[in-house]
């Protein structure tokens, strides 16, 4: 080995042969390292951003298949991923990073599990605005941009909404809701979020309290406002976006699922008062009810005596009418009678007068004469008078006192009526 070392040395010939294999070597050497610095091959499913060599521009490749790189600078991006956050030991190979820790508006801790799948834009302005923004000193844009674009954009959007609601909320109600308002804030900006004030009743401590909440900010519009939106300046979409699961921190879901009871009995006893409120509103109405219907029923009672009243009323008042023109029509007719006797009389009277003037009245003083005198004759038959005194007459001869109060009574009648039956 040293005699052959020797020779080299002492050989010109035989040193410049060797220098010349050596440099071949190192050129074989420097082509075999640097071929992969000649051609490169995007595959299925990735988008290569390309720096050149020469002048440093960038150019973006999204088809599949082998390119002159001529030895420019590659950064290689999968089209679509998927972020799954999650501390399941079953899903440790798959996970990403570890559940994101949250806290609600009244204070409860959670971490939320869940997924969410993106998709790169398939613009070059794009592509290159994410390679410059994200390149870091590790030279790997793409490891850049999940770490400090997609996680923390979903960080801050669970956060968020989170801040929004209760943590009976989130086990509840709200659970639903919680992707897509997270989904909402991660594509088009997280929500700007003030505070309200607000007076509540706490049923454990039995008094009012002033609990401080976050609220959504609005515009003039009434629409959220927002943080500007970097997947939408940067064309990322989001087609899935799901929260798996709900991991509350301490005894809170046992308390949540014991105040849910609590709530149920709350919810049952309110129900039974509302249910003997309801009876007592429908015995309320059904008296109210019947008593309207007695009252209508007497009222008809009443509109019906009072109709048969008027009716009574209104017969009686025609009857009575009738019998007053009855009346009235006797005494018109009784007027017209009366009318006719009086004449009728006057007739006679006249009759009578005209009569007593032709006779002078002879028959009716001679009618009388008779009735006056058959009258006294009578009544001196009954009364017989003593005796005791005697009137003399003309001749001398003693006359009985009857007989000569006879003569007397009959002269003054004749007298009286005008007559003279002396013969």
């Amino acid at each position: 080995m040293m005699k052959f070392i020797e020779w080299l040395i002492h050989s010109k010939r035989g040193a410049t042969k060797i220098l010349a294999g050596v440099a071949v070597l190192i050129i074989v050497v420097m082509v075999l390292v640097k071929i992969d610095k000649i051609v490169e091959n995007n595959d299925s499913g990735y988008t290569q951003v390309m720096q050149d060599f020469w002048d440093g521009d960038l150019s973006v490749r999204f088809d599949p298949g082998y390119y002159v790189q001529a030895f420019g600078k590659i950064w290689t991006y999968k089209k679509e991923s998927t972020y799954m956050f999650t501390s399941d030991p079953t899903k440790k190979k798959e996970a990403n990073t570890a559940g994101i820790d949250v806290m609600f508006n009244d204070g409860g801790e959670c971490t939320i599990w869940g997924a969410m799948r993106y998709t790169l834009p398939n613009t070059d302005d794009q592509m290159m605005e994410i390679t410059r923004l994200y390149m870091d000193d590790r030279g790997d844009p793409f490891k850049a941009f999940f770490e400090e674009c997609v996680q923390q954009v979903v960080k801050k959007a669970l956060v968020t909404t989170a801040a929004l609601i209760s943590t009976e909320q989130s086990f509840t109600s709200h659970r639903a809701q919680y992707s897509e308002m997270a989904r909402d804030q991660v594509i088009n900006g997280v929500y700007i979020v003030g505070v309200d004030k607000k007076t509540v009743y706490d049923s454990t401590k039995g008094q009012w309290e002033l609990v401080l909440t976050a609220v959504i900010m609005e515009d003039a519009n009434g629409m959220p406002q927002r943080e500007p939106s970097y997947f939408h300046e940067l064309g990322v979409s989001v087609p899935q976006f799901t929260i798996n699961d709900f991991k509350y921190k301490g005894d809170i879901e046992s308390k949540i699922k014991e105040s849910r009871d609590f709530q149920t009995q709350i919810q049952a006893a309110e129900a039974n008062a509302q249910k003997a409120e309801q009876k007592k509103k429908t015995a309320k109405d059904t008296g109210e009810r019947d008593v309207t219907k007695a009252k209508y029923t007497a009222s008809e009672l009443k509109m019906t005596a009072t109709t048969l009243a008027r009716k009574d009323s209104s017969k009686a008042v025609i009857n009575a009418q009738r019998d007053l023109d009855v009346a009235l029509q006797d005494l018109e007719a009784a007027k017209e009678n009366a009318t006719g006797m009086i004449a009728l009389a006057r007739g006679e009277s006249e009759a009578r007068r005209n009569i007593l003037a032709a006779d002078g009245a002879l028959v009716i003083k001679k009618e009388a004469y008779e009735k006056i005198m058959g009258f006294w004759t009578d009544a001196l038959k009954v009364h017989s008078l003593v005796e005791k005194v005697g009137v003399a007459s003309g001749g001398g001869v003693q006359v009985p006192r009857a007989y000569a109060l006879y003569q007397a009574i009959d002269l003054d009648i004749q007298k009286q009526l005008g007559l003279n039956l002396r013969f």
